[in-house]
């Protein structure tokens, strides 16, 4: 099976000319940083909106938190928030990051890349980097 795992600049400046989700039998997961002053994260949820009303996709979990390991062990703090949809489709933005999410948010970008590799659920996925 092959997965999709993009950011959401990925297709989302126009919607009409967008490539849209593809082949929706597959896991994907759109993602957005959302203090993005290029890509800014209400516009990629505006245009996964139009993508769900088109694609019949239907929420599985609600809009909320996910979290990543605190400065304390026992004080995990938010990391962003995400919704996913029936077909494994899911959207998830990660908390202060701008446009190059892995570069300045490292951690929660490799706790987002690793729940979507083991296809996990997000607020389960610890990660390990300190």
């Amino acid at each position: 099976m092959t997965h999709f795992f993009f950011q959401a600049e990925d297709g989302i400046r126009d919607f009409c000319l967008s490539r849209g989700l593809g082949d929706v039998y597959k896991r994907q997961v759109i993602y957005s940083g959302d203090a993005d002053g290029a890509v800014p994260a209400i516009g990629s949820m505006r245009w996964l909106r139009n993508l769900r009303v088109q694609n019949d996709l239907r929420v599985k979990k609600p809009w909320q938190s996910w979290l990543k390991p605190g400065k304390q062990e026992n004080e995990p703090q938010i990391a962003g928030f995400f919704e996913e949809y029936d077909r494994d489709v899911s959207f998830v933005t990660i908390r202060g990051a701008s446009h190059m999410v892995p570069q300045t948010h490292p951690q929660e970008a490799l706790q987002l890349l690793s729940y979507f590799l083991n296809q996990r659920n997000l607020n389960n996925s610890p990660c390990t980097l300190r």
